[in-house]
Formats: C-alpha cells, sequence, structure tokens
C-alpha cells in the first residue's frame, strides 16, 4: 500500500502541475520564467506575447528578438512546436511539426558588427570548461514548416548602402540530431522572391548527412539570375572537397549584386577543389559569354 500510495501522489502532483501548466496564471508564469532566464544569458533580449501549452506542445505569439541597443532583430507572428513528451524519457526531443508564422530577420552589418551575431552573444563571458565527450541527447524535428518569411538585410559600407530584401518565403524540411553518434541528417527545401537589389524568384534545397567528422552538404539554389549546383565534402582529418557542378551568373543579377565589378556577358563555372590542411588544390573551369 506505500508504494501504490507513493505512486497516486507523484501522478496527482504531475496532474496537478500540467493543470496549472495549462491555466492562464500558470502559462503567464512560465513565460516570465523563460524570457527571464533568455535575457539572462543573452546580450539582447527576447520578448514574447502570450504562451500556450498542451499536452502535446506549445505555441508562442509575437515574438521578438533585440539588439543590445534595443533594435529588433528577428520576430515571428507565431510559433508552433508539437512535441512527444514521453521520449524526453529516452533522452530524446522529438518535435513531430515546427512552424514558424510570418517570421522575418532583419540583419545589419555596420561598424558595429553584425546585429544578429551580438543580440545572441552571452550576456557575461564564462571561464571555460573542460570537454566532458559527446552529448548522450538526440534531437529529431519530423517536419518543418515555414509561412510568409522575410528576410532584409542591410550592409553599411565606405561606399554607401548594400540591401538585399527576400520575401514571401516558405519552407519545409526535417532534420535529426544524434549526440552520442554527433551524427547529422537534413533537409530543407526554401522558395520566395528578391526584392532588392533585383526581382526574381527564390529557391533553395540543401541537404546535409554525416557522422562525426565527416559530412557531406549539397546544395542547389536560385536566386534571380544566379544559379549553383555544388556539393561540399569534408573527411577525416579535415579534407575538404568541392564538386561545383554548374555556378551561372546573369550580367543584370551581377551589376545587381556587385556593382563594382559589372559584368558584360553571362559567366558559368564549375569544376572541383580540394583542400588539406592550408594546400588548396583547384580544377576549375570558367566560361564566358555563352
Amino acid at each position: 500500500m506505500g508504494v501504490l500510495s507513493l505512486l497516486g501522489l507523484a501522478l496527482l502532483l504531475v496532474v496537478g502541475a500540467l493543470v496549472w501548466a495549462s491555466s492562464a496564471a500558470g502559462q503567464t508564469r512560465l513565460l516570465g520564467l523563460a524570457q527571464q532566464a533568455a535575457n539572462e544569458a543573452l546580450a539582447g533580449q527576447v520578448t514574447a506575447q502570450e504562451l500556450e501549452l498542451g499536452l502535446d506542445g506549445l505555441s508562442l505569439r509575437d515574438v521578438e528578438l533585440r539588439d543590445p541597443e534595443g533594435e529588433v532583430v528577428a520576430r515571428a507572428e507565431r510559433i508552433e512546436a508539437r512535441v512527444s513528451l514521453l521520449s524526453l524519457v529516452r533522452r530524446r526531443v522529438h518535435v513531430r511539426e515546427l512552424r514558424l508564422v510570418a517570421p522575418e530577420l532583419l540583419l545589419v552589418q555596420d561598424d558595429r558588427g553584425f546585429n544578429l551575431s551580438r543580440a545572441v552573444a552571452a550576456r557575461e563571458e564564462k571561464p571555460e570548461v573542460a570537454e566532458r565527450g559527446r552529448p548522450d541527447w538526440a534531437v529529431e524535428v519530423e517536419a518543418l514548416r515555414l509561412s510568409e518569411g522575410r528576410i532584409d538585410f542591410r550592409q553599411e559600407t565606405a561606399g554607401g548602402e548594400r540591401r538585399v530584401t527576400l520575401e514571401e518565403l516558405g519552407a519545409g524540411g526535417h532534420g535529426e540530431w544524434v549526440g552520442p553518434k554527433d551524427a547529422l541528417r537534413a533537409r530543407l527545401e526554401l522558395s520566395g522572391a528578391m526584392r532588392r537589389p533585383t526581382e526574381g524568384p527564390v529557391r533553395l534545397d540543401l541537404e546535409a548527412d554525416g557522422e562525426g567528422e565527416q559530412l557531406t552538404a549539397k546544395l542547389r539554389l536560385a536566386l534571380a539570375g544566379l544559379t549553383a549546383d555544388a556539393q561540399v565534402s569534408e573527411a577525416s582529418g579535415g579534407a575538404r572537397t568541392l564538386e561545383l557542378r554548374s555556378l551561372a551568373l546573369t550580367p543584370e543579377t551581377a551589376r545587381a549584386l556587385l556593382p563594382e565589378y559589372p559584368l558584360q556577358v553571362p559567366v558559368s563555372l564549375s569544376g572541383r577543389a580540394s583542400q588539406k590542411g592550408d594546400t588548396v588544390t583547384p580544377e576549375l573551369t570558367l566560361v564566358a559569354g555563352k
């Protein structure tokens, strides 16, 4: 009876905690604690207006990340995550679905540095600790869905301001990282439209697969008049190989992206390059005017 009584009390405490966490007062309290922890750790500031917590996941509304000067770096109308709580017992974070609604990145590179790096930098430097080996946790995102996204990048230079804006971004993908093996498997497909400095469709297909020191990443990109199809591999010992199937650029897109280096004819590049240590061996072919 004593064991049954303890199990019943534990179950009652768990149910009570879940009920409290699902209440308006509990969600407000948990949101405040989460924001406090994030803002004590980061040089920037994280805020969210509302937290909804249920047995199968959580939802955050009107999330913002600001840099140390208080300027907005990133924001999202809504972030939703459906999480399997039972998987935590097995040291596995299993996110069935992660949805980002209307995420926006407002990136700036100026004499202060990169605003995103400054926002997520540690508020206080901590002493280095000895490496404890690989973590024994795993993280899996079964389905990533992004809609109504926007990226605005502004760079201030001595010659003026450069600006790149991507809008109407949508993305889908999945990924898994297994700590004990240091294994990564991920896929991302993104599409949208470029609005500055020129206009055109945007599409990105990215795939990564690897374990330990060995990693292979495949990239296919279409950005207005720029297209690329490449694969990068890293082997044990740090040797890297680039397989460039194609890289093509039109004069119109070149003038928009790099006005100081205007092209008069289309160019394309293909081939491979390898790096071992400080030695780089390129075997590339450049074609102009076709």
